[in-house]
């Protein structure tokens, strides 16, 4: 292929994503094939702590969600075979939206790019105040 690609990684300016662009090569019956642009990721060191950062995130992310979860679905779970106390659910309700609350917090210390977003917001929402 010749010329500049216009594929997602450009559109997207992920400096993550590669383009490979392969030479004409023939086959057997002597006949020119032109072989696709593929899109990979690259194997560098960079990309290696960009990956160990979302993992660490991620786990992050779910261990958070499990911490407030689980107390409503083992009271839920329990409330049929014991006793359990009235004043107990509401403190698990809570638990479980404060997760939807702090997800956005974790995102945006773990991630420059949300960061960045939360910053351009605030940004924006203060100079529509002043």
């Amino acid at each position: 292929t010749s010329g500049p690609q216009n594929n997602d990684c450009d559109v997207l300016n992920e400096p993550r994503c590669t383009t490979v662009q392969v030479a004409p090569v023939s086959d057997q019956a002597g006949t020119c094939k032109q072989q696709h642009v593929v899109q990979g990721s690259t194997s560098g060191p960079q990309n290696n702590a960009a990956e160990r950062q979302i993992t660490k995130m991620m786990f992050i992310l779910f261990m958070v969600f499990t911490v407030c979860s689980t107390p409503l679905t083992l009271m839920t779970l329990l409330s049929s075979v014991m006793e359990v106390p009235a004043e107990a659910f509401p403190v698990g309700l809570v638990l479980v939206a404060l997760n939807g609350a702090v997800n956005p917090i974790i995102y945006g210390l773990m991630n420059r790019t949300i960061r960045q977003g939360y910053k351009t917001i605030l940004d924006r929402i203060c100079n529509a105040i002043t």
